[in-house]
């Protein structure tokens, strides 16, 4: 897995973090299943991030930085098999918008 994955990893702790939700392996394993499909590899991961000293004051770059300093973590990501992340391709060949996941305008879903 690379620098992608780490990205994107990041991302869904900045998000967990932002939105006031407790920062346990469960709520972390939650949603990291929405990008990693193998529900053992979601639990290992989110429980090598649970013990990671990071917190709502930390930006996104700062949680990568932190994935990224712990062996543990990395050693998890680059044993995920590629059969076992989501992945969305779309086409779009109109007017409106090409959403892949929920639509997020000014902090309120859609």
């Amino acid at each position: 897995m690379g620098p992608i994955t780490t990205a994107i990893v990041s991302r869904a702790i900045y998000d967990l973090l932002v939105a006031g939700i407790s920062f346990t392996k469960d709520n972390i394993k939650k949603k990291l299943t929405e990008f990693v499909t193998s529900d053992e590899n979601a639990e290992l991961l989110a429980e090598k991030i649970e013990k990671l000293n990071v917190n709502d004051d930390m930006s996104e770059k700062a949680i990568e930085k932190h994935l990224k300093a712990s062996p543990e973590v990395m050693n998890v990501l680059e044993n995920i098999p590629n059969a076992s992340i989501v992945s969305i391709k779309q086409t779009h060949y109109g007017t409106g918008d090409n959403i892949g996941r929920d639509k997020i305008i000014n902090g309120n879903n859609e």
